[in-house]
């Protein structure tokens, strides 16, 4: 199998494996300057915009598993071997799960893009703002900075983790 076809097959399985009732709304309501545009109704779609939240809890629960490894064998070897340095491993484990994460992010915002009717579609481009979901899956163009929750890098930046490990 090809890495499209890996990649495809491991985002088919993940989804799959998310159950109706971990697929929720997010709970932040619609902000006194943003335009309710329309209603995220696709079940996969929710369940794609689901899997960005499980996949930043995951990475952050790893790294802070492989952190604590990292600093149990801090300062035991002398020559630096990046096939085994734990900081090092910290580094590929957060830009492969980074890399995972900004696809689906990615995939997901196109995919709510692609509901939206032509007349929304429209305000949205008029408005020159971006989009944003909302309580009970209110798709809403809002300030940029309110658009998205943090990327995974971005949360794991936040606690502490980064790319600023040795190696």
């Amino acid at each position: 199998m090809d890495t499209v076809g890996k990649f495809m097959k491991w985002l088919r399985d993940e989804t799959e494996a998310i159950k109706a009732s971990e697929v929720k709304s997010p709970k932040e309501k619609v902000g006194k300057n943003e335009v309710v545009i329309g209603t995220l109704e696709d079940p996969d779609l929710r369940k794609l915009f689901t899997l960005r939240g499980l996949l930043a809890e995951r990475a952050e629960a790893q790294m802070k598993e492989q952190l604590h490894q990292a600093i149990d064998g801090f300062g035991q070897k002398k020559e630096h071997d990046s096939s085994t340095c734990p900081g090092c491993a910290i580094r590929r484990t957060l830009e492969q799960m980074g890399v995972r994460h900004e696809t689906i992010n990615s995939m997901c915002w196109a995919g709510v893009r692609a509901e939206l009717s032509d007349a929304a579609t429209i305000q949205l481009s008029d408005a020159g703002g971006t989009i944003g979901i909302r309580e009970d899956w209110q798709i809403v163009i809002c300030e940029p900075e309110k658009a998205a929750p943090p990327s995974i890098i971005e949360v794991l930046s936040s606690h502490g983790f980064g790319f600023g490990f040795p190696g």
